[in-house]
């Protein structure tokens, strides 16, 4: 077994812990960490495409970088400007150079990441089970902020591309709505995810703020308001353990599969070579 986690984090020990066992190998993709791989490399995305056409990959897990579609863009607080809306969802007009290789890079890791899914289903055979996906980005700001504040400011959402929600679409995907405040992050941060795995669903509708709320965000240094927001991109503590319990279920549940098939197919082996051999026993 095979479990893909693209844009890791910096703790790549955490899901090799959670998750590695004499028949599972977990793959970490990140800039930061001890797994440090850019998936914009073209041999790292080759590689990671030769994984998932080999059948083994059971799990594909990540969240591509929200930095281009963040509803902080939007606030017009001298903070950085909004380069995607919902007229313009790949960029609006009149990006610089520098806007421009930052959404350009952003729409290539989506849908590099979306095309790992894709192979690894299309190479599956029927009657093996489906790959696991999650997909891990902020909550559509439609669905929780109040309809003046979405009129005045135009939030933008992958989820509302006409290509996410073929994606969806295709595969069936859950979508679970959720903040991550009562999981242990610093910040309400309401996320969304898309996802095969119906054992999550019960995340769905979790809502709450931190135990313990920082500062307002209006109020801070621009760079301090920059770094902090990088910051907030990594998941809550109890999000990585649900996560993780949720794809270790899975893999044990197709572990035991595996045993029970090797088993019936020793046992029907064995009735078999006993029935062949019985007449020559016999002396017939």
């Amino acid at each position: 077994n095979i479990v893909i986690h693209v844009f890791a984090g910096d703790n790549p020990k955490f899901w090799e812990n959670q998750l590695s066992t004499a028949t599972t190998e977990v793959i970490c993709v990140d800039l930061l960490g001890g797994c440090k791989a850019d998936l914009m490399d073209r041999n790292v995305y080759g590689y990671l495409l030769q994984l998932a056409a080999s059948g083994r990959v059971r799990a594909i897990l990540g969240g591509p970088p929200c930095r281009t579609v963040s509803a902080l863009r939007f606030q017009q607080d001298g903070g950085p400007r909004v380069v995607r809306n919902e007229e313009w969802p790949y960029g609006v007009p009149d990006l610089s150079t520098t806007e421009a290789e930052l959404v350009m890079n952003d729409t290539v890791l989506f849908f590099r990441y979306l095309s790992l899914y894709v192979v690894a289903e299309d190479v599956r055979r029927l009657n093996d089970p489906v790959t696991q996906f999650i997909l891990e980005q902020p909550e559509d700001p439609a669905r929780y902020r109040s309809a003046e504040d979405v009129a005045a400011h135009g939030y933008m959402s992958i989820f509302r591309t006409k290509e996410w929600r073929d994606f969806q679409k295709k595969y069936n995907l859950h979508m679970l709505h959720f903040d991550q405040g009562p999981m242990g992050h610093e910040r309400r941060k309401p996320t969304t995810l898309g996802t095969s795995m119906e054992v999550l669903l019960q995340l769905d509708g979790l809502r709450g703020e931190p135990s313990q709320p920082v500062a307002a965000h209006v109020d801070q240094p621009l760079q301090q308001r920059i770094e902090a927001s990088k910051r907030w991109a990594c998941w809550a503590p109890g999000l990585k353990l649900a996560l993780a319990a949720a794809i270790e279920q899975h893999l044990q549940m197709l572990d035991r599969e595996k045993s029970a098939r090797e088993h019936g197919a020793r046992h029907l082996f064995q009735r078999a070579e006993h029935a062949s051999l019985r007449p020559l026993n016999d002396g017939r």
